[in-house]
């Protein structure tokens, strides 16, 4: 726009846009789109301010991808009162969510798992018994960094061999 000239019909000119609440819109990839789900909780940290980490949820999940495997997500910034840090429309932050938490959970390391040559579903550990080692057969929950969540079929203190015996 400069002094003294008309703007075109239908010329967009200027954005009107609110400063708060504040939204978060995500590309999530297809591998973790099960994780991703309204009302999951997380953080988000801005670019600008890397020590600051806000609470965030999201609030809407679209079921189509925009790309070949991306979704598009939204999740609400959680201000603390009087907390303004200067974030605007137009800031990038990094979102960090929390998809699966179980404080009982009892995890082994993904080596100690073994599956059916016959049947990949049946999943098993070898238990350690003194000097012998016994097959157990076991349900698997979720997987994350090498560990793999242990639903049923084995208790607090059961030792497992991380390798096949050679029996």
């Amino acid at each position: 726009l400069e002094p003294g000239k008309a703007l075109s019909t239908n010329q967009e000119f200027m954005t009107i846009v609110q400063l708060r609440p504040i939204q978060v819109h995500l590309n999530v990839t297809e591998k973790d789109l099960r994780h991703v789900k309204k009302g999951v909780q997380g953080e988000a940290v801005p670019t600008a301010w890397p020590d600051e980490k806000i609470s965030a949820e999201i609030t809407e999940v679209a079921i189509i991808p925009t790309g070949t495997t991306t979704f598009d997500a939204t999740a609400s910034l959680e201000l603390e009162q009087g907390e303004a840090l200067g974030l605007v429309p137009g800031m990038t932050c990094q979102v960090k969510l929390v998809a699966y938490e179980n404080p009982n959970a009892l995890t082994i390391p993904e080596a100690g798992l073994f599956h059916e040559d016959d049947d990949p579903q049946a999943a098993f550990v070898y238990l350690k018994k003194g000097k012998q080692s016994a097959k157990q057969p076991v349900e698997v929950g979720e997987k994350h960094k090498g560990r793999v969540e242990i639903v049923n079929g084995l208790k607090a203190g059961d030792e497992i061999l991380l390798e096949k015996p050679a029996n």
